[in-house]
């Protein structure tokens, strides 16, 4: 095995090669046959030794991490297009923001940006609306744009090989 490992290590002789050396004396055709037959040795142990690892490898051989990013590129181009999730989260502080301003609105019976007076009949309904739907549509885009946020995350672990 040690005379095969150290005749491993030296490149392969091309079939010309073996003629010029043993034309030159270098090696017997005998020694020259012989070193043929435990370099092929030592490479069938190299092959087998690969074939094993491969075998551990649950599924087989992975795909190079370029190819995987192409994949989650071309799913990406088929799945709906979605806001990205800072807009969510920006969204959903301007919601939250005018919810809580509309309620002090109407305590304070100002009008709606300087347009609607108080005196008008638009005035309660528009101001009920800010008031009592504002602060659920704020959660919601909240909570949409934290999922969006985990994705992305989750997406960026993935090709980073973080996540199988």
């Amino acid at each position: 095995m040690l005379a095969a490992s150290r005749v491993a290590a030296f490149k392969p002789v091309s079939l010309s090669q073996r003629r010029v050396f043993a034309a030159a004396g270098i090696c017997s055709p005998r020694q020259h046959a012989v070193a043929s037959r435990v370099r092929v040795q030592a490479q069938e142990d190299n092959s087998t030794q690969t074939d094993a690892k491969q075998q551990q490898q649950p599924g087989g051989e992975e795909l190079p991490i370029w190819v995987q990013r192409e994949k989650m590129r071309e799913l990406n181009a088929q799945a709906k297009p979605d806001l990205p999730w800072p807009l969510y989260l920006l969204l959903s502080s301007f919601v939250a923001i005018a919810s809580v301003g509309s309620v002090f609105e109407y305590f304070d019976k100002n009008a709606i940006f300087g347009v609607i007076q108080p005196d008008s009949p638009l005035w309660l309904p528009i101001i009920g609306l800010f008031a009592i739907t504002g602060l659920p549509t704020a959660g919601f885009l909240f909570f949409k744009g934290v999922n969006a946020a985990n994705e992305a995350a989750e997406k960026q672990d993935r090709m980073d090989g973080y996540i199988k």
